[in-house]
């Protein structure tokens, strides 16, 4: 086939798997919003989600999260699979380079040799998730390929990247990343597709001299702010209600209006 005969036009295929990393502070409710995902697997690399009634495992060695993806690949049980935490995922990434460097601490590596090879490692599973996500052939069907959702903690990063290089305070994901703006965090923020902030949808108001916040409903934030990364590659609102069923219609069903998830 020619190169030519590739091209498309037109929206964007519906119901394709969806890759998506869900970021905010603690007490957002990342955990619980993967958990509800129908047929989801969750990999709880942190010991944090046995407060959710979905299929989970737990993993706490790169070996083993390198033998779960392997079986992922034989078995058609599971539409997605979501990572709570990828801060805690790198976590084990960088153990396990450090221990066959035979050093303490990944910085001690020369010429940041650590945080290169921990790259390689974090760009292969990324090849493998693209594996899980592609549509299978089941005699005359097609099976969708598995989701993949990735829960981070957010920290925050003092930025000048602005007209008047004024030094802000942006809430981001919390993963490695050096001066020069390579590393963990930038390698997954550009694969993915959509990077959600979780957070609250507060009002605030005068109290006196004191400016104080009623915390609203938990929301995802699809657009990137002043003070928040986010980004949706697909037309999608701004902010969305924190419900897997109205992130997929919307995904399934591009659009800037707001929509709601069938009953």
């Amino acid at each position: 086939m020619s190169v030519l005969a590739k091209v498309r036009t037109g929206p964007p295929s519906s119901n394709t798997a969806i890759k998506a990393l869900v970021y905010g502070g603690p007490g957002k409710g990342k955990t619980t919003f993967a958990a509800s995902i129908p047929d989801v697997l969750l990999v709880d690399f942190e010991a944090g989600a046995h407060h959710v009634d979905c299929d989970r495992v737990s993993i706490t060695s790169k070996k083993d999260f390198d033998a779960l993806l392997e079986e992922l690949k034989t078995t058609d049980k599971y539409k997605c699979l979501a990572l709570d935490t990828v801060d805690w995922l790198q976590k084990l990434i960088f153990d396990d380079v450090c221990k066959k460097a035979g050093v303490s601490n990944i910085s001690k590596m020369e010429y940041g040799k650590g945080y290169a090879e921990s790259q390689t490692i974090l760009n292969k599973y990324l090849d493998a998730f693209h594996g899980l996500m592609k549509a299978k052939k089941d005699g005359d069907k097609v099976k969708p390929g598995m989701d993949i959702v990735i829960l981070a903690h957010a920290q925050q990063r003092r930025v000048t990247d602005n007209p008047e290089q004024a030094e802000i305070d942006r809430h981001t994901i919390k993963l490695q990343v050096n001066d020069k703006g390579v590393g963990m965090g930038p390698i997954l923020v550009e694969w993915v597709d959509y990077m959600l902030y979780a957070t609250h949808d507060d009002t605030f108001y005068q109290d006196g001299r004191k400016t104080k916040a009623r915390a609203g409903e938990r929301v995802l934030k699809t657009q990137g702010h002043t003070y928040f990364e986010a980004k949706a590659r697909r037309p999608i609102p701004d902010q969305i209600p924190m419900d897997w069923a109205t992130f997929k219609q919307h995904h399934n069903n591009p659009t800037k209006k707001e929509v709601k998830a069938n009953a």
